[in-house]
Parts: C-alpha cells; sequence; structure tokens
C-alpha cells in the first residue's frame, strides 16, 4: 500500500495566475470586490457589537451639552450667535469709530454669517458662549471631548481586530486579513475612522468643537 498527499489546486483555477491579485501583489477588481464585502461584513458586525454601544456611551457622556444646545429653540441659538458675531465685530473694529448706523449694519452682516455661512463654529461660535452660560468651562469640555473620542476610537480598534481574527475561523477573506499585520492594520483603520465620522455626525457635534 502506497500513501500519496496530492493537491489540484482550486477549481477552474489556472497555474500560474492569481485570482484577486495582480503579479505586483495589487488587487484584482475580483480581489477589491471580495475585500469591500468582507468590509461590509465587518462594519455590520461591529455596529451590532456590544462593545459599540459601550462606545457611544463614551461619547455621549462627554458631549451630552452639544445635544441640550441643539434642542434650543432658534431664538433662543440666535442670542448665542448673537453673541459670537459682536465679539467678532469688536475684534475687527476696535480701533475703529464707526457712526452707529454704519456699526448696526456691519454687526447684522456679522450675525448672518455667523448664522447661515457655517463660520459659527469652533473657538469663536456661538456653543462657547452657550458653554459659559452653563458654567462649563470650554477648554475643559475640549479636553473631555477628545479624551472621549480617543477612547472611542479604542474601543473600535479592539473590537474590530478582535472580530476579524474571529472571523478568520470560517472565513478565508479574514483570514488572509489577519495574517497579513500591515494590512489588517489599515483594514481597522479605515472602518474606525468611517465609524468615527458617523459617530459624530449622529451626536451632531461639530469637529470644530475639539479647537475651542
Amino acid at each position: 500500500m502506497q500513501n500519496e498527499l496530492a493537491h489540484y489546486g482550486i477549481l477552474g483555477q489556472k497555474w500560474g495566475i492569481r485570482r484577486y491579485q495582480n503579479p505586483d501583489g495589487s488587487l484584482t477588481p475580483e480581489g477589491l470586490e471580495r475585500y469591500r464585502k468582507a468590509g461590509i461584513e465587518l462594519t455590520d458586525a461591529t455596529y451590532a457589537s456590544k462593545n459599540y454601544k459601550k462606545a457611544i456611551k463614551v461619547m455621549n457622556d462627554a458631549y451630552w451639552p452639544v445635544k441640550e444646545y441643539y434642542k434650543l429653540s432658534e431664538k433662543q441659538r440666535d442670542r448665542y450667535i448673537r453673541k459670537a458675531s459682536d465679539a467678532e465685530y469688536d475684534r475687527l473694529y476696535n480701533d475703529d469709530d464707526n457712526d452707529p448706523e454704519t456699526e448696526a449694519k456691519e454687526r447684522e452682516r456679522l450675525f448672518n454669517l455667523y448664522k447661515y455661512d457655517d463660520l459659527d463654529q469652533g473657538r469663536d461660535g456661538s456653543f462657547k458662549y452657550y458653554l459659559e452660560a452653563m458654567h462649563i468651562d470650554p477648554k475643559k469640555f475640549s479636553e473631555n471631548a477628545y479624551k472621549a473620542e480617543q477612547q472611542f476610537n479604542k474601543i473600535m480598534e479592539d473590537t474590530v481586530r478582535s472580530l476579524i481574527y474571529g472571523l478568520s475561523e470560517s472565513n478565508p477573506v479574514f483570514e488572509d486579513i489577519a495574517s497579513d499585520a500591515q494590512y489588517s492594520k489599515q483594514f481597522v483603520d479605515s472602518i474606525v475612522e468611517d465609524m468615527s465620522e458617523n459617530t459624530r455626525g449622529s451626536i451632531g457635534y461639530w469637529y470644530d468643537l475639539l479647537e475651542i
């Protein structure tokens, strides 16, 4: 009796031809589609995980003043926008002696710019004045928000990495990803970045708030 081990390759595959990679190592269209589907599967699994709910709570605990700010009526928000635009007027025309009519027109112009043209953001925006009215130090808020975002990303990175190794036991795509440290990191970073941006959008805060 003779024991032999034979390997016949993958059905339909031609010898010397890779189905998912070009000779230079880049992905073929089929390879790109393969990883795109894997990315969708991994993202869905991450959103469904308990760790995602934990990470969201971290963000909500830090950014609750933003949610409260957005609950204000338009008239209430206008009051803080006016403070921000008036502060900008004082900065721009500190040494100028405008007549009352010119000053009133310029203050109104700046108010409209802040309200309608996306100038009402970051360290010079109305939210800073809202925080001060709530007796919340804007700088402290910014520090806590930054820490929360870093913690969110860390939780998501660990979760995505764990899911990759878990899925690699039953899915050859994830087995390939898990076996390549550099590509695995790129895969994790890409998904975490997308999730972070989507989460910021769902919470409804400006990214520029971190610059307060």
